[in-house]
């Protein structure tokens, strides 16, 4: 089954969301590796809060956009929360990408 490129959200509310992933970006995370077309990786801050806080937004995103998946990577020294997108969605993931404090 595929799934459709598609957000269930209004214009205003997607408006809020995308301002909720700037913040997130700018407060809970130290750093970003864009692995591929499709695969984001963000390193988050470590406090079990940005964790918490990345959780939420993960679920949240994922119930309006069901082509998103999304995972929590955990190593010895370091969280992160990956973001992957099928090909066709891929100008999607650009536009989070856009949305990280600096550049990758």
């Amino acid at each position: 089954m595929r799934i459709p490129i598609a957000c269930t959200l209004t214009a205003q509310s997607a408006a809020a969301r995308v301002e909720e992933w700037r913040r997130f970006f700018a407060q809970s995370i130290d750093g970003a590796e864009r692995v591929d077309d499709v695969h984001l990786r963000v390193r988050l801050n470590g406090s079990t809060e940005d964790l918490d806080a990345a959780v939420d937004l993960a679920r949240r995103e994922k119930a309006c956009c069901e082509f998103f998946v999304f995972s929590i990577e955990v190593e010895a020294d370091a969280s992160w929360l990956s973001l992957k997108v099928p090909p066709d969605a891929a100008e999607i993931l650009d536009g989070f990408v856009s949305l990280l404090p600096q550049p990758l």
